[in-house]
C-alpha cells in the first residue's frame, strides 16, 4: 500500500511516508491557498495629507504556515512513529547539510497534485493510544507544523508524460528554483529546459506568473 504522500531531504530520493514509515497523512492545512499579500510600505510625511504608499509593480507574497496531520496505526507505535520524527529532525547527508540546516523539506502529494517546500516548526499531539500488547495495535495522531518561506511554493507530476519528463518555459526577467523527486536541483534558469526521469518536482518561483510547466 501506498500513501501518495511523499517527504524528501536536500540532495535525497523522496520517500513516501506510508511505505518507509507507515505513517498516513489524515489531511493538510495551508498548503494549496495562496498566502496574504505583504504589506506596501508607507511614509506619513508630516506636510502631506493621509499616507503615501509604494505599489511595487507586481503582487508580493508573504511566506504562510502549513499543518499535516497524521496518523500511525500498528504494533509498536511510539517507536515506529518516533523513526518518522527522527527523520524530520536529522540533518541531511554532510555534503547537503547546508542546504538542509533550518530542516528543509519537499513535500509533494501524487494525489492532489500538489507540493511545497517547507520548513518544520514543530509536532503537537492530538492522541496516543497504545495497547500494551503486540497483537492489539496502538494509534498515534499528530499535527506537524511547518512554515514555507516561499508562499508561492507548488508541486508538478510527471505522471502520464512522456519518459516521465517535464518542461520548463520561464518568463523573461524570471527566475525559478527547482527540486526534483531523484534530489537534483536546478536553479536561475531563463530559458526553456526539459527534465526527464522524475517523479515530480518542487518549484519555488520568483512571481505568481514566472514559469508555464507542461
Amino acid at each position: 500500500m501506498q500513501n501518495n504522500f511523499y517527504i524528501q531531504k536536500a540532495g535525497e530520493e523522496a520517500k513516501d511516508i506510508f511505505a518507509e514509515w507507515g505513517v498516513t497523512i489524515n489531511a493538510t492545512q495551508g498548503m494549496l491557498e495562496l498566502p496574504e499579500l505583504k504589506t506596501p510600505f508607507t511614509r506619513n510625511w508630516i506636510e502631506e495629507q493621509g499616507l503615501d504608499i509604494y505599489i511595487p509593480d507586481r503582487a508580493i507574497f508573504a511566506d504562510k504556515e502549513v499543518e499535516i496531520e497524521v496518523t500511525y496505526h500498528g504494533v509498536y507505535g511510539r517507536e515506529q512513529f518516533q523513526k518518522f520524527i527522527s527523520y524530520l529532525v536529522q540533518p541531511a547527508e554532510k555534503q547537503y547539510a547546508k542546504e538542509n540546516r533550518d530542516g528543509v523539506f519537499q513535500f509533494f502529494s501524487s494525489y492532489r497534485n500538489t507540493g511545497a517546500r517547507l520548513v518544520y516548526k514543530g509536532m503537537s499531539f492530538s492522541k496516543e493510544r497504545y495497547r500494551g500488547q503486540c497483537f492489539r495495535k496502538d494509534t498515534v495522531q499528530a499535527t506537524l507544523k511547518f512554515m514555507c518561506p516561499n508562499g508561492l511554493s507548488f508541486g508538478v507530476s510527471t505522471y502520464g508524460k512522456p519518459s516521465n519528463s517535464l518542461t520548463f518555459t520561464i518568463a523573461e526577467g524570471e527566475s525559478i528554483d527547482v527540486f526534483y523527486s531523484n534530489g537534483e536541483r536546478d536553479f536561475n534558469k531563463t530559458k526553456t529546459f526539459t527534465k526527464p526521469d522524475i517523479r515530480f518536482c518542487i518549484i519555488n518561483p520568483s512571481s505568481i506568473n514566472s514559469v508555464v510547466v507542461s
